[in-house]
C-alpha cells in the first residue's frame, strides 16, 4: 500500500497559522463546565498554532434536534467545544434539509457537506441500506472539503466514523497532517452475546477499522474492551489510548424535573434497540415482566423494537425515539434502568448521572464504571438474574436512592467531561507524532 512506509511529521504543530482572529485561549483552566482542572501536566501540547477539523458520521446532522439516534454526533460535539478552548474547531457534518452552509454552537464552526442526513429514523430499513450504499458520497465530499480546512501544517483530522471520514484522514495524512481516529463502537472488535453478523459484514467492518487505526497516528478507544480487540487484530498497544464517553453533569442533574410519568415503578430502557445492544435478551426480560412480584411499568425509548413480540403488553410503553431536548426529562421519570448489553454505552453513564440505578450486563466494560450493588447492580446475561434484580429494587426504595446517589458520585468523579476534558485535550492536541505504518 502506497501508506505502508514511516513517515514522521517532524514539528508541523507547532507552525503557526496566519492571524485571522481568536484563537481560543483556554479560560482560566476552566473545564467544560466550569470546574478547575488545575494540576494537570499538559506541556507535551501544541495550542497555538493549531487547529482541528472533525469528521461526523454521515447517518445524522450536527446539532440534531430531532428524534433520531445521535450519540457519536454528541460526543464529537463536546470533544469539540472542549478543544475550542484552546484551538480552532471545525466539523463537517452532513445537513438536514434546507441546506445551509454553515452555523456555530460557541466558538464551534460547523460546516455542512452538501449531503442530506437520515430523514425518518432508525426503524426505516430502507433509509438505513440507502444511506449506507451512498456513504461513500459523503466521505468523499467531507475529503475535499477537509482538504481545504487543512491546507495549513498545525492541523489536526478527528473521524469518529470508520466509513465517514476515512477518505479524508487519508488525504489529511497524504498531506503530511495528524490524524486521530475515535471508536466508540464495540463491532468489529469484539462480537456482542447475540449479534451474529454476516461474513461481508465482517469483513467490510474490519477493513475498514484496521484502514482507519493505521492511517491514524493515534486511536482514541471508548473502552478497554475495544482496546483489547483491536489490539488482538494487529493494532499497536502504544498507538491506542482509552478515554471514556463523558457527560454533562449539569443536564443530566438528579433536580431536573421529570415528565409527567405512571403511577409505582418505571424502569426503562433507552438506545438503539438491536441484537448487538442485547435486543434479544431485553424481549426475554419483558416477556417474564407479568410474572414478577412487582407492579411495574416498563418504558422502551428507541427504535427498531420488533412490536409484534410485545403484543398484548399492557406493561410495556414503546415510545420510539425521544427528542434529544426532553431526553434527560423522559429518563428522570424512571426509577431505575435496565442494560442488557456489555458496553459501557453513552446512555449508561447519563442514567448514572441523574442519579438512577442501573442493572447492567456483568461485562468488562461494564465492570470499569459499576460495582456490584455499590453504584449499580451487575447480572448474568440470562432473563432470571435480570427480573431477580428488577424485584429487588422495585421493592427496596432506600437502596434505590443508595445506589443512585453513589452511581452519581462516580460520574462526578470518573465521567464528568471536566474529568476527561484533559485526556481529550492531550490525545488530539499531542507534539508526539508516530509513523503511519505503526
Amino acid at each position: 500500500m502506497i501508506l505502508e512506509g514511516c513517515s514522521i511529521i517532524g514539528s508541523s504543530v507547532h507552525v503557526r497559522l496566519p492571524d485571522n482572529g481568536h484563537m481560543g485561549e483556554p479560560r482560566d483552566g476552566a473545564g467544560a463546565d466550569g470546574s478547575s482542572q488545575g494540576g494537570s501536566d499538559l506541556s507535551h501540547v501544541a495550542c497555538r498554532g493549531t487547529s482541528v477539523v472533525i469528521v461526523t458520521p454521515s447517518l445524522t446532522e450536527i446539532k440534531s434536534t430531532r428524534n433520531v439516534p445521535a450519540g457519536i454526533q454528541e460526543i464529537d460535539l463536546n470533544v469539540a467545544l472542549l478543544l475550542s478552548e484552546k484551538v480552532h474547531v471545525t466539523i463537517l457534518s452532513p445537513y438536514y434539509p434546507p441546506y445551509k452552509k454553515e452555523t456555530r454552537v460557541g466558538s464551534v464552526r460547523i460546516c455542512y457537506v452538501r449531503y442530506p442526513s437520515m430523514s425518518g429514523r432508525f426503524g426505516n430499513r430502507l433509509e438505513i441500506l440507502a444511506s449506507a450504499a451512498t456513504g461513500l458520497v459523503f466521505a468523499f465530499l467531507a475529503m475535499i472539503r477537509a482538504v481545504g480546512l487543512t491546507r495549513y501544517r498545525g492541523t489536526t483530522v478527528v473521524f469518529s466514523d470508520k466509513s465517514s471520514g476515512l477518505l479524508a484522514a487519508f488525504a489529511a495524512r497524504l498531506m503530511g497532517r495528524r490524524t486521530v481516529f475515535s471508536e466508540g463502537n464495540p463491532y468489529p472488535w469484539y462480537i456482542p452475546p447475540g449479534f451474529a453478523p454476516t461474513p461481508g459484514s465482517r469483513l467490510w467492518n474490519v477493513t475498514t477499522g484496521l484502514l482507519a487505526c493505521k492511517v491514524s497516528n493515534s486511536v482514541r478507544a471508548q473502552s478497554e474492551a475495544i482496546r483489547t480487540g483491536m489490539i488482538s487484530l494487529g493494532v499497536p498497544p502504544k498507538k491506542i489510548q482509552v478515554i471514556s464517553a463523558g457527560v454533562d453533569t449539569t443536564e443530566f442533574d438528579p433536580g431536573i424535573k421529570s415528565v409527567e410519568g405512571h403511577p409505582g415503578i418505571v424502569v426503562g430502557y433507552f438506545g438503539r434497540i438491536a441484537p448487538e445492544k442485547g435486543s434479544g435478551l431485553l424481549l426475554e426480560i419483558l416477556r417474564r415482566a407479568p410474572e414478577l412480584d412487582v407492579q411495574a411499568k416498563f418504558l422502551i425509548v428507541g427504535d427498531g423494537f420488533p412490536s409484534g413480540g410485545l403484543a398484548g403488553m399492557s406493561n410495556v410503553e414503546l415510545q420510539g425515539t425521544a427528542r434529544r431536548s426532553v431526553l434527560p426529562q423522559i429518563m428522570s421519570s424512571c426509577d431505575f434502568f435496565l442494560a442488557p448489553h456489555p458496553d459501557l454505552s453513552l446512555t449508561i453513564l447519563q442514567e448514572m448521572a441523574l442519579g438512577k440505578p442501573v442493572i447492567a450486563l456483568n461485562s468488562r466494560d461494564v465492570r470499569a464504571a459499576i460495582h456490584n450493588m455499590v453504584n449499580g447492580v451487575l447480572v448474568e446475561g440470562n432473563p432470571d438474574s435480570f427480573c431477580k434484580s428488577i424485584e429487588l429494587l422495585s421493592g427496596d426504595g432506600d437502596l434505590r436512592a443508595r445506589i443512585g446517589h453513589n452511581a452519581r458520585q462516580s460520574i462526578l468523579e470518573r465521567f464528568s467531561w471536566a474529568v476527561i476534558r484533559d485526556q481529550w485535550i492531550s490525545l488530539v492536541l499531542s507534539k508526539e507524532e508516530g509513523c503511519i505504518g505503526q
